[in-house]
């Protein structure tokens, strides 16, 4: 339980870096028989251990196995003095888990962390893809021709079991502070799970430690649950006054009855498409849309605004009314709040219009304000 360890002074720099960076708030996977498929889905690939509640975390342990790591990215690293191995193969140890048996047709390995291509070289079809997992009407943000390639889709189209994996690929598989759009290869790994398709997690998350070291570290410190892990069956150990970090609040049943089912129609069990009159395929046929545009290039303010809007659309802008609505409701509690504790200690009692009978302010008796100072008619 030695003090902190580096490599060389460029691990040694990197470890001061590392201090003003804040580690991703990982959240447990906990759906219960209730909901849907889920529990069956964790317990086919034997997940359990992964989607437990994870522990708090020791800081310092974190960055340095990071900043020593920037250094050799050959899978090994070196935390207190030890030599820690991050490779694809150590992370699976510790991860545990039945992973799937892999077969010709499946694709999730070779194309998650693979960089964007243009979307007709795609072996990914991604349009099917958002299709069978969204609400009718959803379609991929692309970028500007004359190379368009898909960007996102807004993560408020899936349904509720789609949106609980989703939450929990954001936390602890594919760590993005962004979990209100879906990125290609979040949709990816998502679909590939939700569809039973082969998943190699240890090659997942290693890929993320590569892309964060790579990447200039510019946002916060991934999978703080897998390192400790990886240091403390290295044996790496620490002393009981180590800085920890707690995690998240779990993705339980009670947080996947929260989030939104839409109208219309049922989520799949498995979080692929919805079953609308509770029969499945009930959704019109498949139709592959021309690609004739990206965010609105080329379309006119005007031709925008006459186009229909969409029910994702129309639930997204009633949302942020309905949002915008607390808050102001709530800051007008507060300020009432605040001032007539301020009245009171002054000795004026004051019952406001908006929460009360409506008793006019200042109170008849109220002395009149003197010339020169603040006042209504002024």
């Amino acid at each position: 339980m030695g003090e902190v360890e580096f490599t060389s002074d460029g691990a040694r720099t990197e470890f001061q870096r590392l201090m003003n960076k804040s580690l991703v708030k990982e959240r447990g996977f906990l759906p219960t028989a209730e909901d849907g498929e889920l529990l069956n889905m964790v317990q086919e690939r034997g997940w359990e251990s992964f989607c437990e509640a994870p522990e708090a975390v020791p800081l310092a342990i974190i960055r340095e196995f990071y900043a020593n790591a920037k250094e050799n990215r050959d899978g090994f690293t070196v935390v207190r003095g030890i030599r820690v191995d991050y490779s694809a193969e150590a992370i699976r140890r510790v991860i545990g888990g039945r992973a799937k048996r892999r077969n010709e047709e499946d694709w999730v390995v070779e194309r998650i962390g693979r960089a964007k291509r243009r979307f007709d070289d795609d072996p990914v079809d991604l349009e099917r893809l958002v299709y069978d997992m969204c609400v009718p009407d959803t379609h991929w943000k692309m970028t500007a021709p004359p190379l368009p390639a898909h960007v996102s889709f807004p993560a408020a189209a899936l349904n509720r079991y789609a949106k609980a994996w989703n939450a929990f690929i954001c936390a602890n598989i594919m760590p993005s502070s962004h979990g209100h759009e879906v990125t290609v290869d979040r949709a990816i790994l998502l679909f590939g799970i939700v569809s039973g398709k082969y998943i190699d997690l240890g090659h997942v998350i290693h890929q993320g430690i590569l892309r964060f070291l790579q990447g200039g570290t510019t946002g916060a410190i991934p999978y703080g649950t897998i390192v400790t892990k990886l240091c403390r069956s290295s044996g790496v150990r620490w002393p009981a006054n180590e800085q920890l970090q707690l995690p998240a609040a779990p993705i339980d049943h009670s947080a996947i009855s929260r989030m939104t089912e839409w109208d219309g129609g049922v989520p799949h069990p498995r979080g692929l498409g919805y079953i609308y009159d509770e029969m499945p395929g009930g959704r019109p046929a498949f139709v592959r849309r021309e690609q004739t545009r990206a965010s609105g290039a080329g379309t006119s303010q005007t031709e925008r605004s006459s186009e229909p809007m969409g029910d994702v659309h129309y639930r997204r802008l009633a949302r942020r009314m309905d949002t915008m609505h607390d808050i102001h409701q709530r800051f007008a509690f507060d300020l009432t709040q605040a001032l007539g504790s301020a009245f009171q200690a002054q000795g004026v009692t004051v019952q406001w219009p908006v929460f009360g009978a409506g008793m006019q302010y200042p109170p008849p008796d109220s002395p009149p304000a003197e010339e020169g100072e603040d006042s209504d008619s002024e």
